[in-house]
């Protein structure tokens, strides 16, 4: 991949549970990549430690686009050239939960009411 004009490395690591493992496993082994393939363990950005599958970024374009007619669970973790991996998410953005959505209506409100007064 290239940024700015540079050549970056990018490792992809995926975390999984038990179930998406074992569906990992056997895809990886249906397509030959099992050997390019292998399970790692790693520390984060925020030197919390990891154990996860070291892939293909096109397997995780798979597994997400997969995600929705199959219960895959997993995290998507990526290290830009000698760098820690890090959390990565989809498209950059988090979704905001139904309860953070909420707490920021509701302050609005607040802040609607003082403005009036």
């Amino acid at each position: 991949m290239k940024k700015n004009g540079k050549t970056r490395n990018y490792m992809w690591y995926l975390e999984v549970d038990a179930f998406t493992n074992e569906a990992i496993a056997a895809l990886l082994a249906s397509k030959g990549e099992a050997a390019e393939s292998e399970v790692v363990s790693f520390f984060d950005d925020k030197g919390k430690p990891h154990s996860g599958w070291r892939v293909r970024h096109s397997l995780i374009e798979k597994l997400k686009k997969d995600q929705k007619s199959f219960p895959f669970k997993f995290k998507v973790f990526v290290q830009e050239g000698a760098g820690k991996p890090r959390l990565w998410t989809f498209g950059g953005k988090k979704k905001i939960s139904a309860e953070t959505k909420r707490a920021l209506k509701d302050l609005k409100n607040i802040q609607q009411r003082q403005n009036q007064k």
